[in-house]
């Protein structure tokens, strides 16, 4: 408080709440929190004591961002799938700790319970996110023979999103044009290559 020297003004501390509430609201829900913010509205006469303890919360909440983005891609990218009539819930409460999937009609479902191609998405996206190191080039191959059409569509596009966030690369051999899509600038032709290095190009 003493060092304190910049007051923050009502339109920063909405601003500010409203992201550490966003953050806190994440981390709730995926269990990994259950505190709550105990300031809720801007004032004047306490703006010190607000910049306070807006810098404290931020500063203890920051430990969780790449948790907390890992999960949230996770997440998304599963759900984003639209595996038949069911999505991924991540959880902390008692009971239901981890991760499981809910049927359209509420029944909850465990990883064994999902078929085949399913299971395959969610360990490999699992791994990526949260078992690869940065700097580590991952080889995939022929990643088609258990992901539906649909998911091949958006394979790339997923791990250009993992590759990013993660800093990692990825080959990928593939004799499936639907898991190339519309990424075609990024594909190599095994039989031109070798071709073109016969012939001495």
């Amino acid at each position: 408080m003493i060092e304190c020297k910049n007051a923050i003004n009502e339109n920063e501390f909405i601003q500010r709440f409203s992201k550490l509430n966003e953050k806190q609201n994440q981390l709730q829900k995926f269990g990994i929190s259950t505190s709550k913010q105990g300031v809720t509205e801007y004032d004047s006469s306490a703006a010190k004591v607000l910049t306070v303890y807006l810098n404290d919360s931020e500063e203890k909440l920051r430990v969780y961002d790449d948790l907390l983005s890992k999960l949230e891609l996770f997440v998304n990218i599963l759900n984003e799938k639209r595996f038949a009539f069911k999505s991924i819930v991540i959880s902390g409460k008692q009971g239901k700790q981890g991760f499981f999937f809910i049927s359209d009609n509420g029944q909850r479902l465990n990883l064994s319970d999902l078929s085949s191609g399913e299971q395959h998405e969610v360990v490999l996206l699992y791994e990526l996110l949260f078992k690869t190191n940065p700097n580590t080039l991952i080889l995939i191959d022929e990643p088609e023979i258990s992901l539906h059409v649909m998911w091949q569509k958006a394979f790339i596009n997923d791990l250009q999103r993992i590759a990013k966030m993660k800093q990692i690369s990825f080959l990928i051999a593939t004799h499936s044009p639907q898991i190339i899509n519309d990424k075609w600038d990024l594909a190599h032709d095994l039989f031109n290559l070798a071709k073109d290095n016969k012939n001495g190009k």
